[in-house]
């Protein structure tokens, strides 16, 4: 048989709990409205972190003229390609050796 009791706000209090019957844990209680503001806060935290780390990136690339940065970027993914062909490479060796 389920029973649902509600108890006023000043009973649980601002702190967590656990409902307990003869002594085992049956439910636990968690304010949601403070749960739900912590929340709001962390993420707000994390999207300001967040940008402020792109404001940074942003305001060191611009130390570059944008054919430069392109340029660099080229480069990069083209050493990143070479790299990866060279593993397969050695993959498919090692594969052919065991064969």
């Amino acid at each position: 048989m389920n029973t649902t009791k509600t108890l006023p706000a000043f009973q649980i209090g601002q702190n967590c709990g656990v409902a307990e019957r003869e002594g085992n844990p049956m439910a636990t209680i968690i304010p949601v409205k403070n749960k739900f503001q912590k929340d709001q806060a962390k993420k707000r935290e994390a999207m300001d972190r967040f940008f402020a780390i792109g404001e940074k990136m942003r305001e060191s690339a611009s130390a570059f003229p944008p054919e430069e940065v392109d340029q660099a970027i080229k480069e990069a993914v083209a050493e990143a390609k070479a790299i990866e062909l060279k593993e397969l490479q050695q993959e498919e060796q090692e594969k052919l050796k065991q064969a």
